[in-house]
């Protein structure tokens, strides 16, 4: 049986180092995996709670606009909607305390007037219809009938008289840039861009440069613009289609050339519109880059000791390699001596009358010089030298004595016998 090699020192040491920095190497691991997963999560509980503050705002706006617009409408089902007058004075008095651009008043056959004083018709906007059902309602954007032709965004309620019957219909219309400033102006600081889309995916109005912007043909479909950019966080623009189909809150990871951007989307709440608003990844990212900035530590810490650890194994086994060199030099200095002591000794016994041999208990072998058959002429074999055959018959009880002593712990045993 083969006899296992005893482990040198350096050995033992690279078998515990490797452990250690497998061990370490799957902590650290590890550690980034759960780091980086958490930082994402919270990115995105960040931008989600600030999507939930837009929806919260247009909630807060929207609902502060129809209380005005309510408000007057109920005002004016009292008075009576006769008393034009009255209507084009409190018209006034409420566009300089609101946003609207222009405020407009009509009976139930549509026929309305203008807070200029200007006479129309409005019995074919969808959103008349609606209120004259008692519904509030929000239109999509659409060029005013009147001279000034301009992109305007309206708002109806019905107005209804002291019993509660619906006599006409109240609307209050902005201009585009008036509609999204009114949801889009507290984001310019935050934001590096801000849209508001419809269910297709046109934009309305969108902020640029903390401008307001107007159906600007390079924003003029987000599906389209966006189609061909990478999602990096494994979402689609059939991701973004689908969260506006169903009034949902979205953030994606979206990169746009060389930048790369978190495009938030928040339900809009009427009309299936949709807000969008798009800040840099570095800019959202830095508030976490404390978090980063330890792992990479960690990381510049492992390996730094992964390299003194490989270092020190190195050292070791460079010394014991110079150690076991040494040690086996010496060994072959040592045989050699013996191996010229042993040729001396052959000489020596083979040019004189000395008998030699070498009895091996553990192998049952016997191993003689050549004297023995030179000058006994004989070739002994093992077992007939244990029997004594080869000593004189007087002297075979001495002889049986001298075999126990072979397997005992003394060093030498000294005995004479002739040989036949």
């Amino acid at each position: 049986m083969t006899k296992k090699r005893k482990h040198t020192r350096a050995e033992q040491t690279l078998w515990v180092f490797a452990v250690l920095a497998v061990f370490l190497a799957v902590a650290v691991l590890n550690y980034n995996q759960k780091t980086s997963r958490r930082v994402n999560e919270e990115i995105h509980a960040t931008l989600e709670s600030y999507a939930q503050q837009q929806a919260d705002h247009v909630r807060t706006v929207l609902s502060g606009q129809f209380d005005s617009l309510g408000a007057f409408a109920s005002y004016l089902g009292q008075a009576g909607m006769e008393d034009t007058e009255t209507f084009l004075n409190a018209a006034d008095a409420i566009r300089q305390t609101q946003e609207f651009y222009r405020i407009t008043m009509a009976n139930l056959n549509g026929n309305g007037m203008t807070n200029e004083g200007i006479q129309r018709n409005i019995k074919n906007l969808k959103e008349f219809q609606a209120a004259v059902k008692g519904e509030q309602t929000i239109s999509e954007p659409f060029i005013s009938s009147i001279e000034d032709g301009y992109l305007c965004v309206l708002l109806a309620v019905p107005i209804k008289n002291p019993q509660g019957e619906i006599t006409g219909v109240l609307c209050g219309s902005y201009t585009a840039e008036q509609f999204g400033t009114l949801f889009l102006h507290d984001n310019f600081e935050r934001n590096d861009a801000s849209v508001l889309i419809n269910g297709q995916g046109d934009v309305i109005v969108a902020s640029k440069d903390e401008e307001m912007v107007v159906r600007d043909k390079s924003l003029e479909n987000i599906y389209e613009k966006t189609k061909n950019e990478a999602f990096l966080d494994g979402h689609s623009v059939e991701d973004m289609q689908q969260a506006a189909k169903n009034q949902e809150k979205l953030v994606s990871l979206i990169q746009e050339g060389e930048q790369e951007y978190y495009v938030t989307q928040t339900p809009f709440g009427y009309n299936g519109w949709t807000l969008l608003s798009a800040m840099k990844r570095g800019e959202v990212d830095s508030s976490y880059a404390f978090v980063r900035t330890y792992a990479a530590r960690l990381n510049i810490a492992f390996a730094v000791s992964f390299l003194l650890g490989f270092l020190l194994i190195f050292y070791l086994f460079r010394t014991e390699r110079k150690a076991l060199r040494a040690q086996t030099q010496k060994l072959l200095e040592e045989k050699e001596k013996l191996e010229v002591s042993e040729e001396r000794f052959r000489l020596l016994a083979r040019d004189s009358d000395v008998l030699v041999f070498e009895l091996n208990n553990l192998d049952h072998t016997l191993e003689f010089n050549e004297n023995f058959e030179k000058i006994l002429g004989i070739k002994p074999d093992y077992q007939s030298f244990l029997d004594g055959k080869w000593v004189y018959p007087d002297d075979v009880t001495a002889f049986s004595r001298i075999l126990p002593q072979f397997s005992s712990k003394k060093r030498g045993y000294d005995a004479e016998h002739p040989f036949l």
